[in-house]
């Protein structure tokens, strides 16, 4: 069964218009020492499955190029992408990155926040800018990891796709890596049904052990390392 959704995670998953491996591991590949932050939402930063995948994304890539990347997650659970932008020198600027990943879509999609898709364009956009004026050569990568919330997680965020397809749209627009798995947990869904994804993403939107070990970490890794 993991080697099925090894595939769909390899096969089905939106990739990076980019053809060169990324900067950050080709700095890696030379000797150089790499500092990423992952600055999103509890998707990455709530205990105990967030942190885990994080963390195997940096145990898995400092196997293969010899422990010179050091991994920083810093996004906060329960903010959007107006947290982010206030808290941005604190959170990441200060941290001196040499690559960026961001993800807030899943939040700024949650109609109680009043962000609109025009609102995550512009502060998303504002990140990335800002960013770069500090460091010019970091590398930025947009993070879309959720797909199919389920329950009260659906209905406070209806247009999740759509916010997610802002995100698709940056990127291409400006050339960034773009690292999805939102379509894989709808395929899941879809085709399997929703017990089969709940393995994977209980509520739809936080990964449990296995989404965050077999789904997410591994296809972060592919994105960073696609040639």
């Amino acid at each position: 069964m993991k080697s099925k959704y090894v595939f769909i995670v390899v096969m089905l998953l939106s990739v990076s218009l980019l053809s060169a491996q990324s900067h950050l591991v080709k700095n890696l590949q030379s000797g150089r020492t790499q500092t990423l932050v992952v600055y999103g939402t509890s998707i990455s930063s709530m205990r105990p499955n967030g942190p885990l995948w994080v963390k195997k994304v940096e145990d898995e890539l400092n196997k293969k190029y010899g422990n010179r990347l050091t991994v920083l997650n810093t996004g906060r659970s329960g903010q959007n992408s107006n947290w982010a932008l206030k808290n941005l020198e604190d959170s990441v600027l200060m941290k001196r990155p040499d690559a960026v990943i961001i993800e807030f879509a899943t939040n700024d999609a949650v109609t109680r926040f009043n962000i609109s898709q025009e609102d995550c364009r512009r502060n998303t956009e504002l990140l990335i800018t800002r960013i770069k004026e500090r460091y010019p050569t970091c590398e930025i990568f947009l993070h879309t990891p959720c797909g199919y919330p389920l329950g009260k997680n659906a209905v406070n965020r209806p247009e999740m796709k759509a916010y997610n397809g802002v995100y698709e749209s940056i990127a291409k627009e400006q050339k960034l890596r773009y690292i999805d798995e939102a379509e894989t947990f709808v395929r899941i869904a879809e085709e399997q049904g929703v017990p089969e994804l709940r393995k994977f993403a209980g509520d739809g939107v936080h990964p449990t052990k296995r989404g965050g070990l077999e789904i997410i970490a591994p296809n972060v890794i592919r994105v960073l390392e696609m040639e």
